[in-house]
């Protein structure tokens, strides 16, 4: 069963600054702060910095979820024509799980795709 565990609507200026320090606290009893200080899950600045390498738009929307037994950030980008794209990152290891959207070659930044 998927379990939602944290949801925030963050500005690309702030989204750097708020996970960490959110004091949600997660099934495990932990928050994110604390999972990234014991290396259980990548920083989410890490995962943004990728994401921003390889596509254009504005963050709207970052979820960490917590699926048979895998935390994954869903991430939610609006493009530059408006058009709306999520990705999902295993937060362990920082490796792109999926990209579902429109018109996503349109939001790659000079033919570079994250994998």
């Amino acid at each position: 069963m998927k379990t939602r565990i944290y949801s925030i609507i963050l500005s690309a200026v702030c989204a750097l600054y708020l996970i960490p320090s959110s004091p949600v606290a997660l099934a495990s009893g932990a928050n994110p702060y604390q999972l990234v200080q014991r290396g259980e899950i990548k920083p989410l600045e890490d995962i943004l910095q990728r994401l921003r390498e390889s596509y254009r738009g504005e963050i709207i929307d970052i979820d960490l979820e917590y699926d048979d037994g895998i935390y994954i950030y869903e991430i939610e980008m609006i493009g530059p024509q408006g058009q709306k794209a999520e990705f999902e990152f295993d937060a362990a290891t920082g490796e792109l799980i999926s990209v579902k959207g429109k018109r996503l070659q349109q939001m790659r930044i000079q033919e570079r795709v994250l994998r």
